[in-house]
């Protein structure tokens, strides 16, 4: 985890760290421009799922990796503007079984 979220803070703003998220017969590159690590985990050899955090106020898209969990905070999808994760999530519903290459 803190070697993603190093990765990351290191291509922000350009040329912004980019990965494909995978959810069934949909494939999309989304570029990472904001992240931090939360507690928590993925098991050893896992995929990077996608899952959804949902305290009172924030609704972000988290990715439990090994050593942590990274939240997103500000991404890109192909042919939109740069926006936090959350106005992502309002128009975009991720995939139950998503995760991320």
């Amino acid at each position: 985890a803190k070697k993603i979220h190093d990765f990351i803070r290191g291509l922000s703003p350009n040329p912004g760290a980019w990965t494909i998220l995978k959810g069934g017969k949909e494939e999309m590159e989304v570029k990472i421009y904001r992240a931090v690590i939360i507690a928590g985990g993925n098991e050893p050899g896992g995929k990077p799922r996608v899952a959804t955090s949902k305290p009172a106020i924030k609704n972000f898209p988290i990715i439990p990796l090994n050593g942590g969990t990274l939240e997103i905070l500000e991404l890109q999808i192909p042919g939109k503007k740069r926006i936090r994760a959350d106005e992502f999530l309002r128009g975009y519903e991720l995939p139950a079984e998503g995760y991320f290459e």
